[in-house]
């Protein structure tokens, strides 16, 4: 249980009733518990102490021959071998420390995917961030098209001037972004341009503009 009602850097962590819950934990806690030991899926805080003491005690040569071997998964890495032991330390303290998990609990499983769909901390940063947000916003208006070679006037202090209009459309969807994450709106953009940092505090959110060829 956690008595203080704190978390990580004392961060206020309301109660949690263990008994009634199930959590799940993304990406570097899948990473974690199945690159090299194996053991995604169902949390056992016992049986991860033990790989993960195992593991640590192995000499690098044997770790490295069992990497060549290709007994680890599939996109696990030599840094992954490098940090493993204190990544397995680094986790063990966050999940029964840091967020008070009970030693014993039975519902915390480690996925890499729910129904199918791959799940990353950016997803839970932009729900996270995006509750700052207005619930609705105008996209700006496209600008008009003209067929190829066609001219535009336009009058500037008496003067006339005349400026070639490009021959496929211009598409300029609204890029946000929140934090350091940059999130492309429902529109779609076939690259991400250019991109300011819009500093804290959160809550100030610059709607920014990305030109893109179609």
């Amino acid at each position: 249980t956690n008595e203080t009602q704190t978390s990580l850097n004392g961060v206020y962590q309301p109660p949690i009733h263990f008994q009634n819950s199930e959590f799940y934990g993304f990406s570097e806690f899948y990473y974690c518990t199945e690159d090299v030991l194996r053991m995604g899926g169902d949390y056992n805080a016992a049986k991860f102490t033990k790989a993960a003491k195992d593991y640590c005690a192995t000499k690098w040569s044997i770790l490295r021959e069992r990497f060549d071997r290709g007994l680890y998964a599939s996109h696990a890495d030599l840094h992954r071998l490098k940090y493993q032991c204190f990544k397995s330390a680094w986790m063990f303290e966050v999940f029964h420390r840091g967020f008070s998990f009970p030693v014993n609990y039975k519902s915390l499983k480690t996925a890499l995917q729910v129904y199918d769909k791959e799940v990353q901390w950016t997803l839970g940063a932009i729900l996270y961030r995006t509750r700052f947000l207005p619930l609705s916003h105008r996209r700006p208006e496209p600008p008009p098209l003209l067929e190829k070679g066609a001219q535009r006037r336009r009058k500037r202090r008496g003067t006339t001037v005349e400026s070639a209009v490009p021959a496929r459309p211009l598409r300029i969807p609204e890029t946000k972004k929140i934090g350091m994450l940059i999130i492309p709106c429902s529109g779609g953009c076939p690259k991400l341009c250019c991109a300011v940092w819009q500093p804290p505090p959160y809550g100030a959110t610059k709607h920014l503009q990305c030109a893109a060829w179609n």
